[in-house]
C-alpha cells in the first residue's frame, strides 16, 4: 500500500489472489483507495533452453497461463467491487540495492514485494 498523503509504503505483504480481497475489504473500502494497480504478466510464450524435459516448459507455461488469469480476475473482481484498478506491467525485477536507491526503503523484503513496491512508485 503506497499513502498519496505521506508518500511513504506503510505496508507491504504478500498474499494469495483471496487475500488481496480480504486484505482491502477489511482494511480500506473503495471510497478510501486511489487506484489499485495489479501486475499484468507478459503474454508471450515460454521458452526455456535449459530445461530438462519437455513436461518442464509445459508445466512453465501452464504456470504463466494461470498467473495471467489470475491477474485479470483479480482486477475484474475489484473493479466489479467498485475500486479504480489500474493494469500495469512490471519493467524489470529490482534488488534490494536498486529499490532503495530508487525509494530509500531500506527493509528485507522478497522479489514479489519489490515487485509490488515499484507498481507503486510507477516503475
Amino acid at each position: 500500500m503506497y499513502d498519496r498523503e505521506s508518500r511513504a509504503v506503510p505496508h507491504i505483504v504478500t498474499t494469495d489472489f483471496w487475500g488481496v480481497f480480504e486484505l482491502l475489504e477489511a482494511r480500506y473500502g473503495p471510497e478510501s483507495v486511489y487506484k489499485v494497480v495489479v501486475e499484468v504478466p507478459p503474454t508471450k510464450r515460454v521458452f526455456h533452453r535449459q530445461a530438462a524435459s519437455r513436461g518442464a516448459i509445459e508445466r512453465t507455461s501452464v504456470n504463466v497461463g494461470a498467473v495471467i488469469r489470475e491477474s485479470e480476475l483479480l482486477a475484474q473482481g475489484l473493479e466489479r467491487r467498485g475500486y479504480t484498478v489500474i493494469r500495469h506491467r512490471a519493467q524489470g525485477k529490482q534488488t534490494r540495492d536498486g529499490v532503495k536507491r530508487l525509494t530509500g526503503i531500506d527493509r528485507r523484503m522478497n522479489q514479489h514485494e519489490r515487485d509490488a513496491l515499484m507498481l507503486c512508485y510507477g516503475i
